[in-house]
């Protein structure tokens, strides 16, 4: 997929020192390189990450930072949109902790999406995964369909009630917070099937922060 092949080479250009902007504009051409006619970007680093959509900006990349990326384009008038987590150099324990928790608890939520259940029991399920490994929900949905619009029907939340079908392409995103208040997000998408979702998002190894 162009845009996780995207992010995965900004990401292994990018260096400590280098801003959020330069690496988002990198990343932008990318995306549009690979084809997309549009595209929007998140981008952002360390305190930043708390921003909930934050505009890349001046702040160099500091190793040891978490650095979180939101990106998304419009190919043949279709929609991506992928989200990743890694480190500025090394990750230290709390971080390789708290971003394998929040994967287990993202792919236990995936994993959840069969024909008959419900957006609110997706939404039930990850809050209950994250709960589980010493983590907290932190928005009221964890993500929506995936198609021709950036936000599709439907919006997986508490309160929405609406039947998980077979061909329905959603995303599952979602994030939480460290012990100093920054931001991890993870953002992949699948179809659901009669059996197992099938990912689409398997460009880039997801196991660890890098």
């Amino acid at each position: 997929m162009q845009t996780e092949e995207a992010i995965q080479m900004a990401f292994q250009a990018t260096r400590p020192g280098d801003t959020e902007k330069k690496m988002a504009d990198d990343l932008s051409t990318r995306v549009l390189n690979a084809g997309a006619t549009s595209l929007w970007i998140t981008l952002a680093a360390g305190a930043n990450t708390v921003i909930n959509h934050p505009y890349p900006g001046p702040k160099q990349l500091t190793r040891c930072e978490i650095l979180r990326v939101d990106v998304g384009g419009v190919c043949q008038g279709y929609q991506s949109d992928v989200a990743r987590a890694a480190t500025i150099g090394r990750a230290n324990g709390e971080q390789r902790s708290i971003y394998r928790r929040l994967r287990e608890a993202e792919r236990e939520t995936i994993a959840a999406a069969r024909p008959g259940g419900r957006a609110c029991d997706l939404y039930a399920t990850d809050k209950r995964a994250l709960q589980q490994r010493g983590l907290s929900i932190t928005s009221q949905a964890i993500d929506h369909g995936r198609g021709i619009g950036l936000h599709e029907f439907p919006v997986l939340q508490a309160n929405e009630n609406a039947e998980i079908k077979p061909g329905m392409v959603l995303n599952i995103e979602p994030a939480v917070k460290d012990s100093q208040g920054f931001f991890y997000h993870i953002e992949d998408f699948f179809v659901v099937t009669a059996g197992e979702p099938n990912i689409l998002t398997t460009v880039m190894d997801t196991l660890s922060a890098g």
